[in-house]
């Protein structure tokens, strides 16, 4: 008995003696890593880890871990593996292919959103202002006091008359140049036959015509002046 006790004894004893020359030689191990590794990782880095990646006892080379124990530390730790150029250049490519078909479609739907827009301000618009005539014996918006023999029309006096009466419920914005500015025509003035952007819209009491102040043409080929 007392025999097997010495034994049992003897075996713990060299299980222990295994155990610290194991946790000794993975602190050591680690120490090693730890100086290769950046700072950020450099705290996680525990000696459990280490012996954890490395089961069995680790033989240092120049007071470090074996490469198959850091590639596996490495792998615990999530420290990842950098992209190659080759890598990094077919991102970028992929990227540009996306760029190069997104970037057009993203700017034909603004564009005809911005037509949209304009068609339906100028339907509210007109809409508006053959409202106001119904009611005002024809005569449009536009006139101070209604007075189709005033030379003193402006845009002031065509809000004044729609926003005040509930006609529109705000200035209307051209969506091209985002202005709201109204360039009036005059009792017997020739209405302009082009547009030239400096204004949001062109509009003539006298025949209750307005249209968009934007050159050039729409998606479709039409004169935004034609709308």
């Amino acid at each position: 008995m007392d025999k097997l006790r010495r034994k049992s004894g003897l075996f713990r004893h060299e299980k222990k003696e295994a155990e610290k020359q194991r946790s000794k030689e993975a602190r050591t191990a680690c120490q090693g890593l730890k100086d290769s590794l950046h700072p950020y990782f450099r705290t996680s880095l525990r000696p459990s880890l280490c012996a954890s990646a490395c089961p069995e006892p680790v033989e240092r080379v120049n007071s470090a871990c074996p490469r198959k124990c850091v590639v596996s530390i490495r792998k615990l730790l999530g420290v990842a593996k950098a992209f190659t150029l080759v890598e990094v250049l077919i991102v970028v490519a992929i990227l540009g292919i996306l760029a190069a078909v997104a970037i057009p479609l993203f700017e034909d739907n603004t564009q005809k959103a911005k037509e949209s827009a304009a068609k339906e301000d100028l339907r509210v618009l007109r809409n508006a202002i053959e409202l106001y005539a119904a009611k005002n014996k024809g005569i449009a918006p536009g006139y101070p006091e209604n007075n189709t023999s005033s030379l003193i029309m402006n845009e002031n006096t065509f809000y004044l008359a729609m926003l005040s009466k509930g006609y529109i419920y705000a200035k209307a914005k051209n969506p091209f140049n985002g202005l709201t500015t109204i360039k009036m025509i005059k009792n017997g003035a020739i209405f302009p036959e082009t547009a030239t952007g400096t204004f949001g819209w062109v509009y003539k009491p006298q025949t209750k015509t307005i249209k968009l102040d934007w050159p050039n043409t729409d998606s479709q080929g039409t004169l935004y002046f034609d709308y």
